[in-house]
Order: structure tokens, then sequence, then C-alpha cells
């Protein structure tokens, strides 16, 4: 089972070999991110410390078994407490350090 609001097909009428451009250069419908050049530099905040308190996470990888270098889809790992929120932050790039 794909993780809440996530599909597993590419998408209606798409092939993941389309094109992720558009005729104008603009990015199509499949990827949904900014145009790089429209991208600023950022400073990157670090997300959880050693002391910090942590969570089970179940982090579902991306490809098949041979791309993910993993037997299972998902592996479970503990994270900081404010995974979420950095998740879903729109402007601040984050970097999460987890545990096993």
């Amino acid at each position: 089972e794909a993780p809440k609001g996530v599909s597993l097909n590419v998408g209606e009428g798409h092939s993941h070999d389309d094109e992720i451009t558009t005729e104008e250069g603009g990015v199509s419908d499949i990827v949904q991110c900014n145009e790089k050049a429209n991208w600023k530099s950022n400073k990157i905040q670090d997300v959880g410390q050693e002391n910090d308190e942590a969570k089970a996470a179940k982090i579902w990888l991306l490809g098949n078994e041979r791309r993910r270098d993993h037997p299972m889809r998902t592996i479970k790992l503990s994270a900081p407490e404010a995974t979420q929120d950095a998740l879903t932050e729109e402007a601040v790039v984050s970097r999460v350090w987890m545990g096993q």
C-alpha cells in the first residue's frame, strides 16, 4: 500500500519515458516543483540532534529492489519530533537526521 495521497501510477496518460518539460520550456504536470531558473540559494537547517526526542517513522523507499538496494519497500527509523514540520515547510531547506 502506498503512502497516503501518493498514487502508485505515474499519472493518467503518462509513462516513465514522458518528457518532463513542456514545449514552452516549463515543467509538465508530472513534476510539481519550481523551475530551476527560479531556484534561490538557501541555508540548510539541521533537524534532530542526539539528545532530541525521537518517534518511530515508516519511510517509503523509491524504485525497485535493485535500485533501492533493500528488499522491503519501507524501512523503520527513529525520527526527531520536528520531522513533520520540517517536511511540510515550504521555504526552509532541512536536513533530517534519523537513526535505526
